[in-house]
């Protein structure tokens, strides 16, 4: 058996395996196997529910509830003795997240469908739902979403935007080593440095960042404000991809100190049951075409939205947390930017974005079950 991190289990190894054949291996759907055949158990016993649906079922959110009490350690201050590092809490979250999810997979019935879909209930046309003034960044809820049981959060991120609790506020000797500190070595290469420049006026233009001299930023202080290391990764599409390594601790060597990662204190606030399926999907799609008739016609799609995580917008305020020094030439004043938005590299981002996207999947689920022409 495969787990969520494509590794073999052992334990399942162990397990004799029931050999079938025939269409005893997938009961009821006319699906014929050769002799031999063994259905995976992770197959048989995993119920495919709606994406977004909250199901509470435990998974990742009680293990990172025992992260976020550890994380909680003071800005400049090392973890207790004796206590696991992050690496430890993750490993041991994900070990536990198997062991319940292999129990809840014992429990459901072999019957189960993959090929359920989420439909809302309601007559609304996507034109009937103007978008609100109200919200702020790119992710604007309306039509069927509005119906959906996301709704309410999903209009709480439109509004008021997606919360950051990222630890103890940093005081300006941390915030000066992180200024000192800069921008990751990639990110210094002069390549680089045009192409964060072009991307950032961009941004700017489009109310998602603003630029500020670190001298004048120094005299009035943001309270949440903390400054990670922009590295820029070279990239299939284009020659450079940003990432702000929210994971960096740094190391203060005069006073033998180390400024916990925002990552490290960030305390959980994203809806786990959003990206609670992740890691399952290759195993799910593989028993969903065994399912399927031989006469049906089964299409894949992957999209993928251009600067996504750029689309939803922190809390107000809360966007301090993800600063970082302006990658430029050497010599030249140090500049912070202040993103607006959910950055590529913070912990928390996959679960804000996957609760708008699945949303999204869910939405056009319903319009692919309506009549041609009942949407115009």
């Amino acid at each position: 058996m495969f787990d969520g991190e494509g590794e073999i289990n052992d334990e399942e190894l162990k397990k004799p395996s029931e050999k079938m054949s025939d269409e005893s291996a997938f009961p009821g759907l006319g699906i014929k196997t050769k002799p031999g055949f063994v259905r995976p158990n992770i197959l048989a016993r995993t119920e495919l529910l709606p994406p977004n649906e909250v199901s509470r079922n435990g998974e990742i959110e009680d293990g990172e509830k025992d992260c976020t009490a550890k994380n909680q350690t003071p800005a400049g201050e090392g973890p207790p003795a004796g206590a696991k590092t992050l690496k430890q809490r993750r490993r041991d979250t994900r070990k536990a997240n198997k062991s319940k999810r292999q129990k809840k997979q014992l429990q459901q019935s072999l019957g189960a469908t993959y090929w359920t879909t989420h439909q809302v209930e309601s007559t609304a046309k996507p034109e009937q739902h103007p978008v609100y003034p109200a919200y702020r960044g790119e992710m604007c809820p309306s039509g069927e979403a509005l119906h959906h049981p996301a709704a309410e959060t999903l209009l709480e991120y439109a509004t008021t935007g997606c919360p950051a609790v990222t630890g103890n506020d940093w005081t300006i000797d941390q915030l000066e080593a992180a200024v000192k500190r800069g921008p990751h070595q990639s990110a210094l290469d002069p390549a680089a440095i045009a192409q964060h420049a072009t991307e950032l006026e961009e941004k700017v233009a489009k109310g998602q960042a603003v630029v500020h001299d670190w001298n004048e930023l120094k005299k009035n202080l943001p309270p949440k404000l903390k400054i990670s290391p922009l590295a820029m990764i070279p990239h299939k599409s284009r020659p450079f991809r940003a990432i702000l390594d929210l994971s960096f601790a740094l190391k203060l060597l005069e006073i033998d100190d180390t400024i916990p990662s925002v990552n490290e204190t960030t305390t959980r606030t994203a809806p786990p049951e959003a990206i609670d399926q992740l890691g399952h999907s290759l195993p799910r799609l593989v028993a969903a075409v065994a399912e399927a008739d031989e006469e049906d016609v089964i299409f894949f799609a992957k999209y993928d939205l251009k600067d996504g995580f750029w689309r939803l917008v922190a809390e107000e305020d809360a966007q301090y947390n993800f600063a970082y020094v302006m990658p430029q030439q050497e010599g030249t004043p140090p500049r912070i930017v202040i993103p607006t938005s959910l950055q590529m590299g913070w912990g928390e981002s996959p679960g804000y974005f996957c609760t708008a996207s699945e949303t999204a999947r869910d939405v056009a689920a319903t319009f692919a079950q309506t009549d041609i022409g009942s949407l115009g």
